[in-house]
């Protein structure tokens, strides 16, 4: 499969003609664990915005060849090199999990490089701010007006707001754990600390929702009401 991947992806990219410096493979497809019902997951670094929409066109017709969702995750280049910079804990945790399939690998060595580097205040702060951001998102899913639709709208507003609440406690979490180690952080490095089988537990009921399987409406409950206890300075 992942060679499958690697040369329909090859060919999506120069079919658009853009500028793109790399497409990263990561997640399930990457690792080899993946079933049926999963994504396939891109990162994807372009030169310019205004390239954005010929791409996600791009990958429409790359969803039809492979049979497959992609999730993409698409950074112009000067706000991806700001980000990683500064640490940013999603793309530290794509990197980090990733495999290079487009694109230069001169650029993207440089990357894995600069994620090594000391993490400065400027990083924590920033990782500390996008985890509060990124809860008020979570919050804003779980709105009444918006849970109040068919069953599977309101699933697919509690998988979004499930996922947003576990990247906001990865991000609050990870400038913790940086301020300490003065390192970049993963959601692989999160889930050896204490706070790893909640992010688990919470990935698990997402997993379950997208699959149509049963989960204990007690837990979920609790994760739901959870967001909305954490204050916010």
């Amino acid at each position: 499969m992942l060679s499958l991947i690697r040369e329909a992806v090859e060919k999506q990219m120069e079919k658009t003609r853009c500028h793109i410096f790399f497409t990263a493979l990561f997640g399930s497809h990457r690792r080899g664990d993946y079933d049926t019902f999963s994504d396939i997951d891109l990162l994807i670094i372009h030169e310019d915005e205004s390239e954005r929409p010929t791409i996600l066109d791009g990958l429409k017709s790359l969803e039809r060849m492979l049979g497959k969702r992609i999730h993409a995750n698409l950074f112009e280049i000067r706000e991806f090199e700001r980000r990683v910079r500064l640490h940013d804990y999603l793309l530290t945790s794509m990197i980090r999990d990733s495999s290079l399939i487009y694109g230069s690998r001169e650029v993207f060595n440089k990357v894995e490089k600069e994620i090594k580097k000391r993490s400065s205040d400027e990083a924590l702060k920033f990782n500390r701010q996008m985890g509060l951001e990124t809860l008020n998102r979570a919050l804003s899913f779980l709105n009444e007006r918006k849970m109040a639709g068919s069953s599977t709208e309101k699933i697919s507003w509690l998988i979004r707001s499930l996922n947003s609440y576990r990247l906001a406690l990865g991000y609050l979490h990870a400038s913790d754990l940086m301020r300490r180690t003065q390192e970049a952080i993963s959601y692989a490095d999160l889930t050896k600390t204490a706070v790893g089988s909640t992010l688990k537990e919470i990935a698990n009921m997402e997993r379950a929702l997208k699959r149509g399987i049963k989960i204990d409406q007690r837990l979920l409950h609790r994760f739901i009401e959870r967001p909305k206890k954490i204050c916010i300075i």
